[in-house]
């Protein structure tokens, strides 16, 4: 009982805290559920951070590569903060049994989150180099505005659906060398916090339709290993490093409250304990490194097992308090995944001129979400990505900024193609159509900060 009661108190002290930096409404994210950097380094060359040395942040993407500070043993601290701005756009078309048009909807959302990343790295010995890092990762979150939607006695409502997901982290890792082979170990922690509000409301968006409408907010921390090694190899004049990593999934077991509508009007509002379980995959990262003179190239390969883990995300209360298409009473809210495996590949290059550093990058990996997984509210994935790059070197400090573009790409349901039922068909049409198809479309754009400083 003792470890039991420690475990939740480390627990609820950190979720106060990072509950404390989530205040500010521009840090949730809604990037999507994978970025493809992490700190002003890697954001330049695209990602392709597996065999960079240059970063505390490696702590996070190959821990065997803070060995290479202790070729200079200075301490180090970094800082970035990224600014993403992403465009949402949902559009769907249904039509009933009568061939009868019945509606289409056009949703287009902007939306900004402002993502901070701080690490600090040390030799602790002559062996060994030490990094922690806090990382705002990959969240996900949109919104739906006045959808319009038609219940099972097909009433027309107004639909409101607003998804926030945040997941900051706190990593500490350790580089040392063994026989010129660099290694490394991390740990991370972290913290997942999921806001989800469905109201459907009359056509004037006044009063809350009580059967299908509800509230779910809830938290949880986990826990994750990271794996890594790489090795510099000198030949003629080439300097040769390769790299390769692997990262533990992470396992939520959230657990927050539903708050559900008694009644039209909304007099009684009913609270009920819920638990949800979500967990986020595994990663395999490998990399090489190619150094010339004035002239680097960077290629990384990520393997990402979606398949396995994220299959789909449930969330059940104790007591029933929403009601299905087809007239039942539920204590269960569940959105199917079921999304791929998928493999991202980096190629980032660097030019070095006097005190400047240009760079350029191009991430790209097929989308992993199938047409029966595509919920307009998890943001997914972006699949072709730019990058460019600048950054000056003042002795002890470099100052870097730059630019990543996700370029629109558009996944699309549609029921004449598919013999899948999605969630988003079953909860938004109440009855089988003889046309029903909807698309969601997303574009990034992202700029980052960032300041490095040698101590």
């Amino acid at each position: 009982m003792i470890c039991i009661d420690s475990r939740w108190n480390m627990k609820n002290k950190f979720s106060i805290f990072f509950s404390l930096l989530l205040i500010p409404k521009l840090l949730v994210s809604t990037n999507g559920l994978f970025m493809i950097s992490y700190g002003s380094k890697f954001s330049g060359i695209a990602g392709a951070g597996s065999s960079t040395k240059e970063s505390v942040f490696s702590n996070f993407l190959n821990p065997a590569n803070l060995s290479f500070y202790l070729e200079e043993p200075f301490h180090q601290w970094e800082l970035s903060i990224r600014n993403n701005l992403v465009q949402s756009i949902y559009d769907d078309q249904y039509i009933n049994p009568f061939h009868s048009k019945i509606y289409s909807n056009h949703n287009n959302t902007n939306l900004q989150a402002i993502l901070p990343n701080v690490g600090y790295g040390l030799p602790l010995n002559n062996k060994i180099f030490y990094s922690i890092s806090f990382l705002v990762k990959g969240g996900g979150g949109g919104n739906i505005e006045n959808i319009l939607f038609y219940n099972k006695n097909f009433e027309a409502l107004k639909e409101n659906y607003l998804m926030r997901m945040a997941n900051p982290s706190i990593i500490q890792g350790i580089g040392f060398n063994i026989n010129q082979i660099n290694c490394g170990l991390g740990y991370e922690l972290s913290y997942l916090f999921i806001n989800m509000q469905n109201h459907k409301k009359d056509l004037m968006n006044l009063l809350i339709e009580p059967e299908q409408s509800f509230e779910f907010s809830g938290k949880d921390v986990s826990h994750a290993i990271i794996l890594g090694i790489s090795q510099k190899i000198i030949f003629n004049k080439l300097n040769f490093i390769w790299g390769a990593s692997y990262h533990s999934p992470n396992i939520f077991r959230i657990k927050g409250k539903i708050k559900s509508y008694e009644t039209y009007i909304n007099y009684q509002i009913l609270e009920h304990k819920a638990e949800g379980r979500i967990i986020f995959p595994e990663y395999y990262r490998s990399g090489i490194q190619l150094k010339f003179n004035l002239f680097r190239i960077y290629i990384d390969l990520n393997y990402i097992l979606w398949k396995s883990y994220f299959r789909k995300i449930q969330i059940k209360a104790d007591s029933p308090f929403i009601t299905t298409p087809i007239g039942f009473t539920s204590n269960t809210i569940q959105i199917k995944q079921n999304w791929r495996n998928q493999i991202v590949y980096a190629l980032g290059m660097e030019f070095y001129h006097t005190s400047y550093i240009f760079s350029i990058g191009y991430n790209y990996g097929r989308i992993p979400t199938p047409s029966d997984g595509i919920h307009p509210l998890l943001t997914m994935p972006v699949e072709h990505h730019l990058t460019l790059g600048v950054a000056k070197n003042l002795n002890l400090y470099t100052i870097f900024f730059s630019y990543e573009h996700g370029f629109k790409n558009k996944s699309e349901f549609d029921l004449s193609k598919t013999n899948f039922i999605s969630d988003w068909f079953l909860f938004h049409t109440n009855a089988k159509p003889t046309f029903f198809k909807y698309n969601r479309t997303m574009e990034l754009k992202s700029f980052t900060f960032g300041l490095e400083r040698k101590i």
